[in-house]
């Protein structure tokens, strides 16, 4: 997995709050004080738990259904990228609508009612 470049500080902010050593997790209390804190509740708090000796060794503890939350997020900006608009299919459509408005606009005598007849007209062929 590639790692992100050129990440803004704001986004890092939450994950270098709560920096724990290794050793205070297997020494303490603090694992368990933090999934006590996921429990029952959301909670957006991320906790970086690396090694001492060797600060490339490092993991993220986070509430399971903010992580979920996170991955469904993930997924609708990958499907997002994926979508793409066809410019002419557009112009194209907008022509057709605007074409089906004006067509039935000039069957109508400017009434209020008829107005309210090609905005009808207009949702249902568009």
């Amino acid at each position: 997995m590639e790692k992100p470049t050129g990440v803004p500080l704001d986004l890092l902010d939450p994950i270098l709050k709560n920096v724990i050593n290794v050793s205070e997790v297997s020494r303490t209390e603090k694992l368990s004080e933090i999934l006590d804190s996921y429990a029952n509740k959301q909670n957006n708090d991320i906790y970086t738990i690396q090694n001492t000796d060797n600060k490339q060794a490092r993991g993220i503890v986070v509430d399971l259904d903010y992580f979920l939350e996170l991955i469904y997020f993930k997924r609708l900006v990958e499907e997002s990228a994926a979508v793409s608009v066809d410019t002419a299919a557009l112009d194209s459509f907008k022509k057709t609508a605007t074409a089906k408005v004006d067509e039935a606009a000039d069957k109508l005598e400017p009434t209020h009612d008829d107005l309210a007849d090609i905005m009808k007209i207009a949702e249902i062929e568009l």
